[in-house]
């Protein structure tokens, strides 16, 4: 089943590449950037999965925050939450 979830990052320690492949894998992912270092998608799984599969593409002293998201609303996003 899948879940809508709502990742932020701050890539304090990351290389200008790392950020690159992080941004790659959520669009690999179907993900949608909403806001700088915000995304939104749908995933089979629990948030702890995809949290654990991001991680591989930080540095592990960087932040990550995976959100379940059951409701939401948004003012003036850079996309459309309602494609994902």
């Amino acid at each position: 089943m899948f879940g809508k979830f709502y990742v932020a990052y701050d890539l304090v320690y990351a290389t200008r590449e790392q950020y690159a492949t992080l941004d790659a894998e959520l669009k690999r992912l179907g993900a949608i950037e909403v806001l700088k270092s915000d995304w939104y998608l749908s995933f089979s799984g629990a948030a702890t999965g995809l949290r654990d599969h991001l991680k591989k593409y930080i540095h592990p002293s960087d932040r990550l925050v995976v959100l379940n998201v059951a409701d939401w609303a948004s003012y003036d996003a850079m996309a459309d939450m309602n494609r994902v």
